[in-house]
């Protein structure tokens, strides 16, 4: 899988526990309902306790990687991005429903579900926007990139500086050796 893959699928896998917690609080905004519509979500905090720090990891490092890439190069398809967290939300409903023995045809009939599938696109969007705005603000701190390939090899002109002065100490004579220093 490409690092563009693998990034696109970790931060679906993040933006999913996080729509999934969000659609859930907005539909059921009582503690006791939402517990009760939760049915089958057990594993769900340990989930997102491991998952929404990945995606952190992973929306991090892709921005950082990609900032010095102008335009959409380097952005995560926000498109792409939705689609993968409503499938991947989608799958996992109807998964969790099976689980418990309700059909899966139940997942239509509850509120978090519609919720969490508007929550879904709502959380790719911010997510993509996050990372084109570090890609930013990192270009910005590296002068586009200029600062880091600056360390590695230096401009020419200190170069031919450098050349220039150690041409203007040396002094060749007609006679003798070449004397180093100024006149």
């Amino acid at each position: 899988m490409s690092p563009r893959g693998v990034a696109i699928s970790m931060l679906a896998v993040s933006g999913v526990a996080v729509g999934h917690i969000v659609g859930y609080g907005i539909a059921h905004p009582q503690a006791a309902a939402r517990e009760a519509a939760l049915g089958g979500h057990a594993y769900l905090p340990a989930a997102a306790a491991v998952a929404i720090p990945l995606g952190v990891v992973a929306a991090l490092a892709w921005a950082i990687r990609t900032s010095r890439q102008l335009g959409l190069a380097g952005a995560i398809p926000f498109r792409t991005l939705a689609l993968a967290q409503l499938g991947v939300f989608a799958v996992q409903e109807v998964g969790e429903r099976v689980a418990v023995g309700d059909a899966a045809s139940s997942v239509l009939t509850e509120r978090g579900v519609w919720f969490g599938l508007l929550a879904q696109v709502a959380v790719a969007y911010l997510i993509t926007r996050s990372i084109d705005a570090v890609r930013r603000v990192v270009r910005l701190l590296t002068g586009g990139g200029r600062v880091l390939r600056d360390l590695v090899s230096p401009p020419v002109s200190f170069v031919s500086v450098v050349v220039r002065v150690q041409r203007a100490a040396v002094s060749v004579g007609l006679r003798a050796p070449p004397v180093v220093g100024a006149r």
